[in-house]
């Protein structure tokens, strides 16, 4: 494991700039230097569904610089689940609502 030092990383607290040091770990593998980055969560993360990928595809397409600020700051994966959450709910609904009206449909024709 090699440990690298950046200098000059900024780090706001209160309103003041100070200059902090980064120490980002690497895992040497087959030559190419991994870095060790953590999940924000010690769990496995959960992946989005349809919707959250064609919410995906959608920003990098349309919406890139949104796309690119969300992928930096890590909010992407919070953001494609709820998008597909709320999808996913819309569609159950409307589903629902369907077998209702067509149920009220052969109810009165019978």
């Amino acid at each position: 494991m090699l440990i690298y030092r950046l200098s000059g990383a900024s780090v706001i607290l209160s309103g003041i700039v100070k200059q902090c040091p980064i120490y980002i770990t690497y895992t040497n593998v087959n030559g190419y230097l991994i870095p060790n980055f953590p999940y924000k969560s010690g769990e496995q993360m959960e992946q989005p569904g349809k919707y959250g990928f064609l919410r995906r595809d959608y920003l990098k397409s349309h919406k890139n610089s949104l796309y690119q600020v969300m992928l930096l700051q890590d909010t992407i994966g919070e953001h494609l689940l709820e998008v597909d959450k709320v999808a996913r709910k819309a569609v159950q609904s409307f589903q629902d609502h369907l077998v209702r009206r067509k149920s009220r449909i052969v109810t009165v024709i019978q």
